[in-house]
């Protein structure tokens, strides 16, 4: 584990879309003491997943290779970001595991733990070992066999696309990945993998006549009167791979950073520094915080009983966020219909000369069809059982 934290300013903190501001009039305080607001961040940032390389977990298929010291930094910085969007979905936005939260084997906490434990059979549908699998069989669907091997260091646009073919086998029902094009969301799109009523064949129509084609201007689509704006929505995860500069991040975008973490919506950044990736999730002044995956654990049994603590990290690193690799992706989870608008329509009305995320009606017919990359059905050697079987959703119905 980290193990001093960084100094803190009297300045407001930001995390994930929650913001800890410093007590008004109150300016020294005991040696020791944490100054409220930093104490209030720092119980907030402990309660995150944090995923880090681990060793001597079940070999990956038929190889040989037990850890992912070295190569696996971006997949488990994926894991964490998935982790906190399943924690909103399932537990609500705020939420902080209780002690009975972490001890009780059968809480949606440990459920979402077991989900990610680096185990290659089908319970555990984020591991290591299914994040690889999956990656692998993209790789030979479109024939970069120079790209299908194990020990390889992932894009956040490729770790985003597997971790998309990922949920929609396990949690499809409920909740839809979209990875954004260039820096565009194309509504299009969205309603298709969202909107479970007007997306059915048939209703080409309706999602057109919603989208207001003919005006000119980004709408986002509007619910009916006498809709619940959950019924017939999935949940959104939204991932924007951008490029914000050529050998480093261009300072005109610190500000557009710092906004991103103002927004409820936010569920952290997928980036780093060049073949060394962190989880941002959040900033103060100029600086941004984020957890390392750069630590060792040993790998848990999830089969058995297992302290939570190393999943949890209580010291935030920081860094200036200049400093930070330009190649990251702006990550976002709306929860219902409402959540959605609210976003596109900010991002929509934009009107910072940075602007780095684009909202269009449809995605235009001149572009190349989308991968489906959830269409293979051959097995390769990390999961024994046939993924396409994978669907243990319904966990959550009887914990």
């Amino acid at each position: 584990h980290p193990s001093d934290l960084p100094e803190f300013s009297s300045s407001p903190i930001w995390l994930l879309g929650m913001v800890f501001l410093p007590p008004t009039g109150q300016t020294t305080f005991e040696e020791g003491e944490l100054p409220p607001h930093v104490a209030e961040f720092i119980e907030n940032f402990s309660s995150l997943l944090w995923f880090s390389y681990r060793k001597d977990f079940p070999p990956i298929g038929s190889s040989s290779i037990t850890s992912d010291i070295g190569w696996g930094c971006m997949l488990r910085t994926g894991q964490m970001m998935l982790a906190q969007a399943l924690v909103r979905h399932l537990l609500g936005k705020g939420w902080r595991p209780s002690p009975r939260d972490k001890l009780s084997p059968f809480s949606v906490y440990r459920q979402i733990v077991r989900w990610f434990s680096d185990s290659p059979l089908p319970q555990h549908p984020y591991s290591i070992h299914n994040i690889v699998r999956k990656n692998r069989a993209n790789a030979r669907m479109y024939g970069s066999v120079s790209q299908d091997r194990i020990e390889e260091w992932y894009a956040p646009t490729k770790i985003a696309k597997v971790l998309q073919c990922l949920v929609r086998r396990h949690l499809g029902r409920t909740l839809s990945v979209y990875v954004a094009e260039d820096g565009m969301l194309y509504l299009d799109k969205i309603i298709e993998g969202c909107d479970t009523i007007r997306s059915k064949p048939g209703n080409q129509e309706a999602n057109q006549n919603e989208l207001h084609p003919d005006d000119g201007d980004v709408h986002p689509p509007s619910p009916s009167p006498t809709m619940d704006p959950n019924d017939g929505w999935r949940s959104l995860i939204i991932v924007v791979p951008v490029r914000l500069g050529v050998e480093s991040l261009n300072p005109v975008y610190v500000e557009t950073i710092q906004e991103f973490f103002r927004l409820p919506q936010s569920i952290g950044i997928l980036g780093g520094r060049p073949k060394k990736s962190f989880y941002f999730v959040g900033y103060q002044d100029e600086s941004m915080l984020y957890l390392d995956p750069h630590f060792v654990h040993a790998s848990v049994r999830p089969d058995r009983e297992f302290s939570p603590e190393s999943y949890h990290c209580q010291v935030p690193l920081k860094m200036p966020i200049v400093s930070i690799d330009p190649t990251l992706a702006f990550c976002f989870y709306c929860h219902d219909r409402k959540d959605f608008e609210t976003l596109a329509a900010h991002l929509a009305s934009s009107s910072r000369r940075e602007k780095v995320i684009h909202v269009a009606v449809t995605r235009p017919s001149y572009l190349p069809p989308l991968d489906d990359l959830d269409d293979d059905d051959e097995q390769d050697d990390c999961v024994p059982d046939a993924m396409a079987d994978l669907d243990i959703a319904d966990d959550i119905l009887i914990l």
